[in-house]
């Protein structure tokens, strides 16, 4: 062993207790992990609205948190079609209701109703590839539409109420979507889009 090399092995051992020392002194002892914040959809115009959301829909209003789910409630899933078909009633009633409610505006209706419209010209649907559905009803007041199709089946229903969401979201970011399947095997979706969750 040459002379150097104690000199070397004591330098290097100082050297990594200085850089343990100093990583001890950095780092605090009791770091936790910051929380992840929690994901939302769609725009943050009306967060102070209120957290309550109908069960039963197929696409129920962005921009909420995401819905908790407690062991005696039941998933749409788990109920037996009859009681199904009665919660969704319930919630179109629900919504129906605080739909009629809203202050008329009869300038932001005509307009928005113009663009729903457009939207659901069967030259604009072609080119998207969508169909035409039947028995379309349009109605706004002055934060909400409210759209009511009829739809060959759940498919088309689910691939045009997400492209009609994609193209009102600057205006209309808040939504609720309720299906109803019809005896002849079509689906009659209930929509409502709104400016404002309070609304909804």
């Amino acid at each position: 062993m040459s002379a150097r090399q104690p000199l070397l092995i004591l330098f290097c051992a100082l050297l990594c207790g200085g850089a343990i020392a100093t990583g001890l002194l950095v780092l605090p002892q009791d770091r936790q992990m910051p929380a992840m914040p929690t994901q939302t959809q769609g725009h943050d115009r009306s967060e102070a609205a209120s957290q309550a959301t109908p069960d039963g829909a197929l696409d129920m209003m962005t921009a909420t948190q995401p819905a908790t789910y407690t062991p005696s409630e039941k998933r749409r899933g788990d109920l037996d079609p009859v009681e199904a078909r009665a919660r969704v009633e319930a919630n179109i009633a629900t919504l129906d209701t605080r739909f009629a409610a809203e202050t008329p505006d009869a300038a932001w209706a005509m307009r928005e109703e113009r663009a729903l419209g457009a939207f659901f010209a069967a030259d604009a649907l072609a080119a998207q590839g969508l169909p035409a559905p039947d028995g379309l009803q349009i109605a706004c007041r002055s934060a909400t539409c409210r759209i009511s199709a009829r739809f060959a089946d759940p498919v088309e229903a689910e691939m045009t109420t997400q492209r009609l969401a994609m193209h009102v979201a600057t205006d209309l970011p808040y939504r609720a979507v309720m299906p109803r399947a019809l005896d002849d095997g079509s689906i009659r979706v209930e929509a409502w889009y709104s400016s404002t969750r309070i609304a909804l």
